[in-house]
């Protein structure tokens, strides 16, 4: 299979949030594709990142499926992205 053709990003793509007991991987979407609760042994509660049938949680607007910015915020465990939306042209900030 093509990269070029993968459902899948790279895995470079991901932004990764854990709090040192389990962690979670965010796509470039905004989609929760991997979460393991309550630690990294445990059975993932979300596996979209092996299988696109295998379930997600996606923070972000309607039919947008790329945000404008995703940024650590520094000493924290957030993660800041921003979606610019059409119609009145203002963006919202999914901390």
């Amino acid at each position: 299979m093509s990269l070029t053709t993968s459902p899948f990003p790279p895995i470079a793509d991901y932004a990764f949030l854990s709090n040192c007991h389990t962690g979670a991987l965010v796509a470039p979407d905004g989609s929760v594709d991997w979460l393991c609760l309550p630690a990294f042994d445990s059975p993932s509660a979300f596996g979209n990142l092996l299988d696109r049938g295998a379930g997600s949680f996606r923070f972000g607007p309607y039919g947008i499926n790329q945000p404008t910015a995703r940024t650590y915020v520094p000493g924290t465990k957030v993660l800041t992205t921003t979606w610019h939306t059409p119609g009145d042209g203002s963006s919202s900030t999914t901390p």
